[in-house]
């Protein structure tokens, strides 16, 4: 039973990048982002160009209905949400050789990215607790 709960969990998270990387494609199109030349860093820098108060908010909003309804590690879901920052930096890290010399700031600067998502699915379990009692 618990090894089904784990799976679940972990669609759960794989769905959350999804929905993470919706959201920024929407949010992009919306604000009509456009990174004008393809460089060594043009999905990183389009994808942070994308991030807004906006994508913020929704990213909140979307973690805290997932930590109401489901039991899930907000840290993991702060990970999930921001997961296609991640992988932009460390593709862009392995085709461009040059690129990308201050990873750990820029991994600074994801982890408060992912700061909406942490709080909004802390602020969900925390409600459903509230409830439940």
């Amino acid at each position: 039973m618990k090894e089904n709960n784990k799976q679940n969990v972990i669609y759960i998270y794989l769905f959350l990048v999804v929905i993470s990387i919706s959201i920024l494609f929407v949010s992009s199109k919306i604000e009509n982002i456009r990174i004008s030349t393809l460089n060594e860093y043009y999905y990183s820098k389009s994808l942070s160009a994308s991030y807004s108060i906006l994508v913020a908010s929704l990213f909140l909003i979307t973690s805290f209905i997932t930590g109401y309804l489901y039991k899930v590690n907000p840290w993991i879901v702060g990970i999930s949400m921001i997961s296609i920052f991640l992988a932009a930096t460390f593709y862009e890290m392995t085709v461009f050789k040059g690129s990308h010399n201050l990873l750990p700031a820029e991994l600074v600067i994801y982890f408060f990215f992912s700061l909406p998502s942490v709080i909004g699915s802390y602020l969900g379990s925390y409600l459903k607790r509230l409830i439940q009692k």
